[in-house]
């Protein structure tokens, strides 16, 4: 008997545990690398919830965007950030 499995729709880990977003926007943006490794993702999962603006280099922006959701800009170049962005802090935690 040939088995049909069922496509369960799941949900995007950022809505599954929801960030503790920061009362007030510390001002600062913070581009971080590696941040889908597991250190990564606690980092900015820290950063998110102080109320930082987060840009996060990845080579995977799907899975970035599941992560991250609205919370993070996401890119896979750098040179697709913006001339006039200007980034306060850039944090390494890629292996």
């Amino acid at each position: 008997m040939l088995k049909i499995r069922e496509k369960v729709k799941i949900e995007p880990e950022w809505l599954a545990k929801p960030y503790r977003i920061g009362k007030a926007a510390t001002g600062r943006t913070v581009l971080v690398i590696g941040a889908l490794s597991d250190v990564g993702r606690k980092v900015c999962r820290k950063l998110i919830d102080r109320g930082d603006r987060l840009i996060v280099l990845v080579a995977d922006k799907k899975k970035a965007a599941d992560v991250f959701g609205p919370h993070a800009m996401v890119i896979s170049n750098v040179e697709t950030i913006g001339h006039g962005t200007t980034i306060d802090r850039v944090l390494n935690v890629a292996g």
